[in-house]
Formats: structure tokens, sequence, C-alpha cells
């Protein structure tokens, strides 16, 4: 579980005085941080969630890819959404 922490809050720690340089609202980052870190790290297959999820549906790491395209998603609507003004 530390895995998935540590994928949100270093990098909104690190971008946080970026963004407020930009002027680009804190929710923004927040939907960033969570399509890129949380969900997206359950793509790893040796993660704590990709492990977890493997090991629950009984899948090799090969197969493991065509279940994950939740994951995979993500960022695509991320990226998507960023071009959409609030």
């Amino acid at each position: 579980m530390k895995f998935i922490f540590l994928t949100v809050v270093l990098p909104g720690e690190t971008f946080k005085p970026l963004y407020k340089k930009m002027n680009i609202p804190m929710h923004v980052m927040t939907r960033t941080l969570s399509g890129a870190g949380a969900a997206f790290s359950s793509i790893v297959p040796w993660s704590v969630a990709g492990t977890f999820i493997i090991g629950t549906l009984g899948l090799s790491n090969v197969n493991y890819i065509f279940y994950a395209f939740y994951p995979m998603l993500i960022p695509i609507s991320t990226i998507i959404l960023s071009f959409i003004k609030n």
C-alpha cells in the first residue's frame, strides 16, 4: 500500500509550487495525481495492487494486461480532460 501513496504524495509535493505559480487550480492537480498515481499503479504486475488482482483472478502476468483496461484509460482521460476549460 505504501507504493500507491508514494506515487501520489511525491509528485504532488514536487509539482504543488509549480501549479500555484502557474495559477492552475488544485483540483486539476488532484485529478492528475489520482489518474497518474493511484489508478495507474495497479497496472504494474509486481506492485501490491497488481499482485492482489493477479492472485484474485488467477492470471499470469502476461494475461493481466487484458484485464487492466481501466488503469490504461485513466491517463488518456486525464489528458483529454486537461484540455477542457472549467
